[in-house]
């Protein structure tokens, strides 16, 4: 396995000299750990993931006493929060489909007029 102490790196064919400088150091590691997609060359780097890194808990770890209380209130102080954005973004929708049909209505009506006015002209230039 190759041990690079670098920030992760992800090339394409169109990379740039940060890459290259890299390439030439990771030339000794074995290329089991880079994924191609076609142009595109992945280096996955085996890290621990973020959120242990960071000190965030899983979600699959039971907590006891008041980190469990605690946890349980921020859940559902989010699950509300998220349904009042979802009430809200219902709502924008619906007035904006009311604005919408508002405005259709409006173009349709000004169309009429406008093909009055021209059957208007119309009948005014064959009249002269």
């Amino acid at each position: 396995m190759c041990t690079n102490n670098s920030t992760p790196s992800y090339t394409t064919q169109y990379s740039t000299s940060s890459m290259d400088s890299n390439s030439n150091d990771s030339e000794g590691c074995s290329l089991e750990n880079t994924i191609e997609y076609g142009p595109i060359k992945i280096r996955q780097i085996r890290k621990p993931a973020p959120t242990i890194a960071t000190g965030r808990r899983p979600k699959s770890l039971v907590l006891t006493g008041d980190e469990a209380i605690k946890r349980e209130q921020r859940r559902e102080k989010n699950r509300e929060a998220a349904r009042k954005l979802k009430e809200r973004r219902k709502l924008i929708e619906k007035e904006l489909d009311q604005q919408l049909r508002d405005l259709e209505g409006e173009h349709s009506s000004l169309q009429n007029y406008l093909q009055q006015l021209r059957d208007r002209k119309q009948t005014l230039q064959t009249a002269v």
